[in-house]
């Protein structure tokens, strides 16, 4: 019985070793490595926008990623990219969302105002962006759905809309 429960331990230890711990966003092990993006910038043109996130709602600063199915155009829309947002850094209020993404960031501003339950919705309008996104401009519709179990402070986002270059 004794030398289960060391081979079990010793499996353990392994299993933590070759995992790391936590899951920090902000880690650079944590980071994925970059992706190339297929997005090239618009010229004079419109472009529909999908950008779905998890957002980790725990801190003053909320921190995420950019999830699968995201889109601008065609394109993937920043692959493999995280997410950081403050509250009430704009000028209008409104809360603030970065997206930094391999080929440059963009910044949103939105307004969750139409608060229900376990959602919010309003509007966001593009604040500014470099790289790939600089010039960017445009505006649509963001949603969150909160995390069933409210001690859990997370949730998912979906910001839907048109951007021009």
């Amino acid at each position: 019985m004794y030398g289960r429960v060391v081979k079990w331990l010793a499996c353990l230890v392994l299993m933590a070793a070759l995992a790391g711990c936590g899951d920090d966003v902000d880690s650079p092990a944590a980071r994925p490595s970059p992706v190339e993006s297929s997005f090239t910038p618009l010229v004079d043109g419109e472009a529909e926008i999908v950008i779905k996130t998890y957002v980790d709602l725990a801190s003053t600063v909320d921190r995420g990623r950019v999830l699968d199915g995201s889109s601008l155009g065609d394109a993937p829309f920043c692959p493999q990219g995280t997410t950081s947002g403050g509250h009430g850094n704009t000028d209008n209020g409104w809360l603030d969302k970065t997206f930094e993404c391999p080929d440059g960031t963009l910044t949103l501003a939105f307004d969750p105002r139409d608060m229900k339950k376990q959602s919010a919705s309003g509007p966001w309008e593009v604040l500014s962006g470099t790289g790939a996104y600089e010039g960017m401009e445009g505006s649509g519709r963001m949603e969150i759905e909160f995390a069933a179990d409210p001690q859990v402070p997370e949730g998912h986002e979906s910001f839907t809309g048109t951007v021009s270059q």
